[in-house]
C-alpha cells in the first residue's frame, strides 16, 4: 500500500528540471499524453481517410459504374444496330465478331473496327414509343385536319 501511495505522489509532482526548478517542456509533455492524446493523435488520421473515402464515392465508384455500362453495351452489340464510335463516326453493324465489328459507314463501305471503339448504340425515337403514345399521336393529327377543312 505504500508503493502505491508513493508512486500516486511521484505521478502528482511537477516535472523537474535537473536543476530543481519546473520544467516547462516536460510538464507540458507529459499533460499532453495524459489529456486525450488519443484523439488528438487519431484527429489528423481521419481527416485523411474521410478524403479517401470521398474521392472513392465521388471518383472511383461513378467511373467503376460507367466501365460496366459500357462494357455491357460493347458486348451486347448486334448486327443491324446503329452505333456511334469514339472517334464519332456512325455506322450499321454488319458482322460481330469476338473482338472486331464491322460497319457499314456508307454504302459499300465497310470498316473493321475494334469491338472497344463503340461509345454508345444509337436508339431510333420512333422506336421507342409506346403504343398508346402511337394512338394519341394519331388522334392528334385526324384532329388537326379536321379543323384545317373547317
Amino acid at each position: 500500500m505504500v508503493r502505491a501511495t508513493r508512486a500516486a505522489t511521484l505521478a502528482r509532482r511537477p516535472a523537474r528540471a535537473p536543476c530543481g526548478c519546473p520544467d516547462p517542456v516536460v510538464g507540458r509533455v507529459l499533460e499532453e499524453t495524459s489529456e486525450g492524446s488519443l484523439v488528438k493523435e487519431i484527429a489528423p488520421l481521419l481527416w485523411i481517410v474521410a478524403i479517401v473515402a470521398i474521392f472513392w464515392l465521388l471518383i472511383l465508384r461513378p467511373a467503376a459504374r460507367r466501365q460496366k455500362q459500357i462494357a455491357q453495351v460493347q458486348s451486347s452489340i448486334a448486327p443491324g444496330e446503329t452505333v456511334v464510335l469514339t472517334s464519332g463516326i456512325f455506322g450499321t453493324v454488319v458482322a460481330t465478331e469476338d473482338a472486331t465489328i464491322t460497319l457499314e459507314v456508307a454504302p459499300g463501305v465497310h470498316v473493321k473496327v475494334a469491338r472497344g471503339a463503340v461509345g454508345s448504340v444509337v436508339r431510333e425515337d420512333g422506336e421507342d414509343t409506346a403504343p398508346a403514345e402511337v394512338e394519341a399521336a394519331q388522334d392528334q393529327t385526324t384532329t388537326d385536319a379536321d379543323t384545317e377543312e373547317r
